[in-house]
């Protein structure tokens, strides 16, 4: 596909157009690879991306394909409303580099996270062309810990179990011999694998980052072991220098605030990592966080490092609900102990606290569930007005050995049962679906029958069901119900009572609270200025201007405000930072910029901690990623207003691309459509009123923008295509964005506006008689009677 229909018809369309854009840098080129491979992964970009998996695979992976010619791309889970605007484009899924449909490839690895990924694995390869009830196309393989449960199904080709890292070189070996066929990818699969799986003996260290904009922590996997009770995978470990090592070299090459550190529950010194961590790093603002915690290791040092991470929130991994259950599973924690760390836990100043139970193992009696209710109910009693710490309760049924569990009756009894108990208490009781674990289950267990019903919810096109908001327990219950009824032996899932399918439960009732607003005219108030009019002689304050061209096009304002923050701290330039527990670089932004616009003039306040040379624009501009650009900086002088309140002029220019005029206006000449601009603009300037129609959260807003336009004309760009000119105030409730205006104005045609290309030329500080430049009224010897005028031409 087309790169610039890509940019033109269908990213502008979708929310989040930055998922779709390939995070590395660029790899070969298609047309010079000797052949193409793409990794396709079941989840969202960013749920992808911020655990271990991608980041581990991909880099050893591309290396390896580079070796022998090959390209290798990456494809994620669409969103519906992509794949909607797809399907209204007649556009395949694809991979993110190559942009070529997923039918096009040499082959597919798949590496689903769990096995209710599968489906979504499918639907992603039929969207992207592939007919996978035909030997034909991609050779389809599947990778991971979770393959060997899932690989009978007739979408998958081979099955590669275990590290997929294990598997990477001789895989590329093989893909770039003469022989891949299916057959001789199936011999080649049963000389490489094992039964139980192919386990690297250290944990693959990463090389390769991704250029990502959207995570604010980046991942660090410490342990690897087996994630469930149906892998048994072992369990391998960093040494506590290595973790440290690695850490700080991740944290200086993203330029990220935190790290979290993945696999803590197989982790015995987790304690001497976060210290290493935040003795070195806690000064400069870097925080470490862990993914999930053993409760067993939670002691006061581990619970000392573990608060001085920005994060407020402790997770703790799954334990049997009684002591005699946890001695049983070689998982011995007292009673004493437990109730001693969970009261430790209640007063250690976390807002959230989560906790795991199981219920319904095999050795389980009324006595352990007794138990496992008193402990309930005693640390719901720590929690009061003085500890308003949140908890949320997690209860999870266990498979048995025979393959069964609690019935879906005796289930939602025992979970209505524990809520009735702890009803007047502020504990969040969250109940998971028996059909899910029951499912996932059978599937590791029984893979033939797994297939069957796979199969089943492939036919009914369901989809991320890995994920818990999308996951539809009636679709698996049939699935699995029709599957059942062929075996005696298999126990049947009971549809449960309307009133108790809820998957969560409040056992308190939440408040509502109404919001007071501000009155009108506090907002443009602002605190008198002692030393207004002095310049100062300091260096240690800086306004920038930058600019952000095509490449970071659909990177959003928050987001270009995180890559700033990372450029700064992997330039290592003293930003100076506020204080308290989570602090905070002081960086002021100017007015955001829309999603899908780019710019040549954006500004940002910076203060430094101590006084750096002018020359610094050159070293911040090498830690910018492209599209980001640095063009000048000045120090401030003076007391100037910040830049979020003085700038209220801006200057816009809007053209129409090429897929706009080829298609909703009819192939338009650049003369013809002049023509009608110029006699459109002409008739608006004329008029009292300029109505302008938008749409904000599926409410129609109509309203007179002609008091916010300053200026309006059209002129030609050097390849003689028209282009409106715009220039308006803004924060104003009559001011409207460019494709707002654009589309009332060209009335008579009826076309999607975010397809309007946009760029922000100028932002300007209105004075007594002038528009200002920000950089201008900073600088020192500025004449103050130019000074802006509060309110200025939007007052």
């Amino acid at each position: 596909m087309a790169t610039d229909r890509l940019e033109e018809t269908i990213l502008p369309r979708v929310a989040r157009p930055n998922r779709y854009i390939f995070p590395y840098p660029k790899n070969l080129n298609s047309d010079q690879a000797k052949g193409k491979v793409c990794l396709v992964v079941p989840s969202l970009f960013e749920r992808a991306l911020a655990g271990m998996g991608v980041r581990s695979l991909f880099p050893h992976l591309r290396s390896a394909a580079e070796r022998e010619g090959f390209l290798v791309d990456l494809c994620f889970a669409p969103h519906a409303d992509f794949q909607e605007v797809c399907e209204s484009s007649d556009q395949l899924l694809f991979g993110l580099d190559s942009r070529l449909p997923l039918n096009e490839f040499d082959a597919l690895l798949l590496m689903p996270e769990g096995p209710r990924d599968f489906p979504e694995l499918v639907a992603m390869m039929q969207f992207g062309g592939v007919d996978i009830s035909e030997e034909t196309g991609p050779l389809r393989i599947l990778l991971g810990p979770m393959a060997s449960a899932l690989g009978l199904h007739s979408a998958v080709d081979i099955v590669l179990p275990g590290d997929p890292e294990a598997y990477v070189s001789e895989l590329m070996t093989f893909l770039s011999s003469e022989k891949t066929d299916r057959e001789s990818a199936k011999t080649w699969a049963k000389l490489v694998t094992k039964a139980e799986g192919r386990w690297l003996d250290e944990i693959p260290e990463v090389e390769d980052l991704p250029v990502e904009t959207s995570l604010e922590a980046v991942p660090l996997e410490i342990a690897r072991g087996p994630e469930n009770e149906f892998v048994s995978a072992p369990v391998r470990t960093r040494s506590i220098e290595r973790a440290v090592a690695l850490a700080e070299d991740a944290l200086c090459r993203t330029g990220h605030r935190e790290v979290r550190l993945y696999g803590a529950t197989h982790f015995t010194n987790l304690v001497d990592v976060l210290e290493r961590l935040h003795q070195k790093s806690r000064p400069l603002g870097v925080h470490a966080q862990v993914d999930q915690l053993n409760i067993a290791d939670y002691k006061p040092a581990l619970a000392r490092e573990l608060l001085k991470a920005s994060g407020n929130r402790v997770r703790f991994g799954p334990i049997h609900c009684s002591e005699q259950l946890r001695l049983n599973h070689q998982k011995p924690f007292s009673k004493e102990d437990l109730l001693r760390t969970m009261r430790s836990v209640m007063r250690g100043g976390w807002n959230t606290v989560d906790l795991t139970l199981f219920l319904g193992a095999e050795d389980e009696t009324a006595e352990d569930r007794s138990e496992a209710l008193e402990f309930l109910k005693f640390v719901a009693g720590l929690v009061t007005k003085d500890l308003p710490t949140r908890l949320s309760i997690h209860l999870r049924p266990v498979l048995k050995s025979d393959g069964s569990m609690l019935s879906q009756e005796e289930w939602f009894t025992l979970t209505n049962q524990w809520r009735e108990a702890l009803e007047k208490s502020r504990v969040k009781i969250l109940a998971a679906s028996p059909e899910a674990i029951l499912s996932e289950a059978a599937l590791m267990r029984d893979p033939k029958l797994g297939s069957q019903v796979l199969e089943r919810l492939v036919q009914s096109q369901a989809r991320r069901q890995g994920e818990r908001e999308s996951y539809q327990e009636a679709l698996w219950a049939e699935a699995w119900n029709d599957e059942l009824r062929l075996s005696a032996d298999a126990p049947q899932l009971e549809s449960a009572p309307q009133s108790t399918r809820s998957m969560e439960s409040h056992a308190f009732d939440a408040v509502s609270c109404q919001a007071f607003g501000v009155p009108g005219w506090t907002r443009r108030r602002r605190t008198r200025r002692n030393s207004r009019g002095k310049d100062s002689t300091r260096a240690d304050r800086y306004r920038i201007r930058f600019s952000k061209s095509e490449p970071m096009r659909f990177t959003s304002h928050l987001e270009v405000g995180r890559t700033l923050e990372r450029a700064f701290r992997r330039s290592q330039l003293p930003v100076a930072s506020s204080q308290g527990k989570n602090p905070r670089p002081k960086v002021a932004y100017g007015p955001p910029l829309a999603l899908g616009m780019t710019s040549g003039a954006e500004y940002v306040d910076v203060q430094f901690g101590r006084e750096v040379p002018e020359s610094f624009v050159s070293a911040l501009n090498q830690t910018l990623p492209e599209g980001i650009d640095i063009v000048g900086a000045t120090p401030i002088r003076n007391e100037a207003r910040s830049l979020g309140s003085s700038v209220e002029v801006a200057d816009y220019h809007v053209w129409f691309p090429d897929a706009l005029i080829q298609g909703p206006l009819g192939d338009i000449s650049f003369d013809s459509l002049m023509e009608q601009l110029e006699k459109r603009v002409s008739e608006v300037r004329k008029q009292d009123t300029f109505m302008v129609t938008k749409v904000r959260k599926d409410q129609v807003i109509e309203f007179n923008a002609k008091p916010s336009l300053i200026r309006v004309e059209v002129v030609r760009d050097d390849g003689g295509r028209p282009v409106l000119s715009y220039r308006q105030t803004l924060n104003r409730s009559d001011s409207a964005r460019p494709e707002h205006l654009t589309a009332a104005l060209c009335d008579w045609w009826n076309f999607d506006g975010r397809m309007l290309r946009v760029h922000r030329s100028g932002l300007y500080i209105p004075g007594k008689r002038e528009l200002l430049d920000p950089m201008r009224v900073v600088q020192a010897g500025f004449a103050w009677w130019r000074q802006p005028v509060r309110g200025g031409l939007a007052s």
